[in-house]
């Protein structure tokens, strides 16, 4: 057997006519030729060859001095060079050298051809058993074809051509058609016909031309253009269109990738393709009309699917919020979403649509604000058996004559499964004193009444009864319905009832402050402290049921869930008619929204009144867990808080944390807040607390245990520039500096600081700029040594113009920041931040003479002021008690204060302090008991 060596160069093994078997070399053989007088000259070649899957036809050549016959064989190759591991097809052909030196030869296979993966090369060898001692043994060897297995893909049509030098087949100008067939019996699915030119290799299918889908008997065109598919998944790498022929209710799809998909196990008759893409909504503008444009993004987790029987949705598309104008109305869409059901060949749609300015009459607002709801369980659904509606539609008001003849609120739902219908509405009229408002609403079902509702609301009415006269509640709300009346079985029939209540405690009115950028208190705002609104049943001095309460306002604090009210009356009443209350305590365990959304969790709140005395004592107290999220909208007033390096971070960031409201009628403002708080994890550093706290008052600070260190000195400004040096927020701006001085910035740090972070920004992006480091004792570490030195670099908050560092335990002292070559930077800003030491508070005694309780404390703050408060709950856990005595002002030291328990009712109380510092969460300590 001739062995092919990589250098292409023959050598031999053949045993001699004594049955000496030894290794002859090519030129040991041209020697023994010579010495022997074979002729110089002799030359067998293969010209060219073919295969067509039984036969193989080959042209060959052999030049005239060869009289004898020689040996052609053909093998199964892994490469397009022949060597000794490649398998023979049968037995070798013997041919006779042609007087012309060209001849022809066939050999058919003598069974069926078995593709091999591992040798996809078919090879026509001359003189493979190196019979002939040759000029030259380079064209011995000639690759008849190249099988590539594109298997479970199929290509059918064209006449495609192996080309050896970029090792694929290519045909031009023909249509081919790319489908599945598997190795069963089971027949060639199409999916897609290019008209045009096809190529492929062993990874890919690329062709240019026209191409559609032909999946079944369901056809159309795509698109026009380059475009290739990848064996391993049959997925396009690369999609070039120049012209879009898919369309989908007349608009253009503007491809991403295309890919053929047949589900595992599944016959090839389920195969279809998937494509990814865009569908863009063009904006439109006219007198009447001006439509935003907005697109319509098909990913590859809900793709476009074309099946044999049309196109089909891959799970729900999640339309982007868009607005745009109608006849002068502003229509603007949340949460929009489309669904296909292809067992029902229904379309689903679901989401929000709200109308501004819907009718205008002489000059004003008829209706302002319409809101059509069909999210979650609403939907509209278009199917083969009709049209479905499940939703509800919201007209904020329609002004008859307006503050006159107003109805509010109206409310509309409706659900044609059911063949139901209701509607409701707050009415306002003439005769109706201040701002009162009548309640109606009706429903139908099948026809048949079936829903009642009748009450009043705004109704501003004293209830001495429940209060002492210097701090009335006062019922707002009144009101009862019936419903299920038609149902078949009576006692499924439901009644409810309604009362609404709020604190007569007004807010001062005020505009909104600087520091809210929540904007909650937007514009004005004065009203009661809150409103309750409760529907469910009375016993005794209890009521029970769900309902809403809202602190302020639905934006700043609402409560809704379980609501359960408790009062207990005086021992010595003023009268039969105007008995007086000792105390009230309303407890609400449900879902919490705040700050028009950007908080939500679940809550415990609890309102407490100790109205034994003339003057009363109101307190609201909640706690839970919640989530919270900031926005660009509050990216300013963050940025105002902590460095703009970490604020990047937040920005669209869900955090996770708790949350507590604490409010107590004192006349005092000051102490009344709404506090979130969460966990962010942060490099070097670990994970340290983020929130905010809302005053009452309208006051609004961050909170955060980063706390930005002002610069503890600044160089002078160079001889370029007059800038001074801005040191405000513990940041150092400086303006360009010359080449022979690199600005710099100091900041001082103390003992127990246990994280320093360290950031630099600069004006021009120049690539990647080095920063220095100068420690206490001067040394200076350059940013390739930072990692031995102990210091890493923040990649999380660092950009192409800013760079932050972090380093723990850092040595007290000044530190110095400072870019390594600062020309060409522009201005640069220098900043640094500390962790802020957590407060601690331990209630460390309760005795009790007579009716004085005296609590003990400690508590201590180590780099801040912190306030100490007290309260007291009935269950021990949840931290969502009444305070009680005033705030009291942490000295880093052991104190005391008492609490006269004269009026409170017989019962087991737990006492619990908390202490804030208004950097960190509020911490909490139970008295152990």
């Amino acid at each position: 057997m001739l062995l092919a060596p990589a250098n292409g160069q023959k050598q031999t093994a053949p045993a001699n006519a004594a049955g000496h078997i030894g290794v002859v070399t090519q030129d040991s053989q041209r020697i023994q030729g010579l010495l022997f007088g074979v002729q110089i000259g002799k030359d067998v070649g293969i010209a060219s060859a073919t295969f067509d899957g039984t036969k193989f036809k080959v042209d060959f050549s052999a030049t005239t001095v060869i009289t004898t016959p020689f040996n052609i064989g053909f093998y199964q190759s892994d490469d397009a060079k022949f060597s000794a591991s490649d398998r023979r097809f049968g037995q070798l052909l013997s041919v006779t050298p042609p007087e012309s030196g060209q001849g022809t030869a066939e050999f058919t296979i003598p069974s069926a051809y078995v593709h091999d993966k591992t040798k996809p090369f078919l090879l026509v060898v001359a003189d493979p058993d190196g019979r002939i001692v040759e000029v030259t043994e380079t064209n011995n060897t000639l690759t008849a074809t190249r099988i590539i297995d594109v298997s479970p893909l199929k290509i059918v049509g064209g006449n495609f051509q192996y080309d050896r030098l970029t090792d694929s087949f290519k045909a031009t100008g023909g249509e081919f058609t790319i489908g599945y067939k598997p190795e069963t019996a089971e027949p060639f699915f199409p999916l897609v016909t290019v008209n045009g030119d096809v190529s492929y290799n062993s990874k890919t299918i690329e062709s240019n031309g026209a191409v559609s889908a032909t999946v079944g008997a369901f056809s159309t065109p795509l698109f026009t253009g380059k475009w290739d598919l990848r064996f391993a998944d049959q997925t396009s790498t690369s999609l070039k269109p120049s012209l879009l022929s898919l369309s989908l209710a007349g608009l253009g799809f503007k491809f991403h990738s295309l890919k053929l998909t047949n589900p595992a196990g599944g016959l090839t008759l389920d195969s279809f393709i998937e494509l990814t893409g865009k569908i863009a909504i063009p904006s439109t503008a006219s007198e009447q009309t001006q439509f935003r444009p907005v697109e319509i993004e098909f990913t590859a987790e809900n793709p476009l699917k074309l099946k044999s029987d049309g196109p089909h949705l891959a799970g729900r598309i999640n339309l982007p919020p868009f607005k745009f104008e109608l006849f002068g109305m502003e229509i603007e869409t949340e949460s929009v979403s489309l669904e296909y059901f292809h067992l029902r060949r229904a379309f689903r749609l679901q989401g929000k649509v709200t109308l501004n300015n819907v009718l205008k009459v002489l000059g004003g607002d008829l209706v302002k604000k319409i809101s059509a709801d069909f999210s979650d369980q609403n939907y509209l659904e278009l199917n083969r058996l009709g049209f479905t509606a499940i939703g509800n539609i919201e007209i904020e008001k329609i002004e008859i004559i307006p503050k006159q003849f107003e109805l509010r609120n109206v409310k509309f739902s409706f659900n044609t499964l059911t063949n139901e219908w209701r509607g409701e509405s707050e009415i306002k009229i003439p005769i109706l004193p201040g701002n009162t408002t009548l309640i109606a609403g009706l429903g139908f079902r099948n026809s048949e009444l079936n829903f009642i509702r009748v009450g009043a609301d705004h109704l501003n009415i004293f209830l001495p009864l429940l209060s002492p006269s210097s701090r009335p509640m006062v019922l707002q709300k009144v009101q009862i319905q019936l419903d299920n009346l038609v149902d078949l079985d009576p006692h499924a029939a439901e009644f409810g009832a309604t009362i609404g209540v709020t604190d007569s405690l007004e807010l001062i009115p005020r505009t909104s402050p600087p520091g809210d950028p929540f904007e909650v208190f937007a514009d004005y705002f004065s009203g009661p402290l809150f409103r309750l609104d409760v529907t469910g049943n009375i016993s005794g001095n209890h009521l029970v049921g769900a309902g809403e309460l809202v602190v302020v306002n639905k934006d700043f604090v609402s409560i809704t869930g379980q609501l359960e009210l408790d009062w207990k009356e005086l021992h010595n009443p003023g009268s039969v008619f105007h008995p007086a209350w000792e105390r009230l305590a309303l407890k609400a365990k449900g879902t919490l929204k705040a700050f028009g959304g950007a908080v939500d969790g679940k809550f415990d709140a609890t309102i407490a009144s100790d109205l034994s005395t003339p003057e009363g004592t109101r307190s609201i107290t909640a706690s839970g867990e919640l989530t919270f999220k900031f926005t660009e909208d509050q990216k300013e007033a963050l940025n105002q808080k902590l460095p703009e390096w970490v604020v990047k971070r937040l920005i669209n960031r869900t955090i996770s944390g708790k949350g507590n409201l604490s409010y107590v009628a004192d006349n005092s403002s000051a102490n009344d807040y709404l506090v979130v708080y969460g966990d962010l994890d942060l490099p070097v550093i670990g994970r340290k607390t983020l929130g905010f706290r809302a005053g009452f008052d309208g006051s609004f600070e961050w909170l955060s245990n980063l706390i930005a260190i002002s610069a503890a000195s600044s160089p002078a400004p160079s001889a370029m520039s007059e800038t001074p040096s801005d040191t405000s927020g513990g940041t150092l701006r400086l303006a360009e500096s010359s080449a022979a001085s690199t600005p710099a910035n100091e900041f001082t740090i103390g003992a127990g600081t246990q994280h320093l972070l360290l950031a630099a920004s600069w004006q021009n992006d120049v690539g990647d700029v080095p920063l220095e480091v100068v420690d206490p004792s001067g040394n200076v570490i350059a940013e390739a040594d930072f990692k031995s030195a102990g210091i890493a670099v923040l990649s999380d908050f660092s950009t192409s113009t800013s760079k932050a560092i972090g380093l723990a335990a850092p040595t007290v002292g000044t530190w110095t920041i400072r870019a390594a070559s600062p020309e060409g930077l522009g201005d640069i800003v220098y900043e640094a931040a500390h962790e802020s030491a957590i407060p601690t508070v331990e209630i460390t005694g309760v005795t009790r003479v007579d009716s004085t309780v005296t609590i003990d404390y400690s508590a201590a703050d180590p780099d801040s002021d912190a306030t100490v408060r007290f309260f007291y709950d009935t269950d021990g856990e949840g931290f969502d008690g009444v305070q009680f005595g005033s705030d009291l002002a942490e000295t880093d030291s052991s104190g005391s204060t008492t609490w006269n328990v004269t009026n409170l009712p017989a019962g087991t109380y737990h006492i619990y302090a908390m202490i804030d510092d208004g950097n960190n969460a509020p911490v909490f300590a139970y008295a152990e008991t």
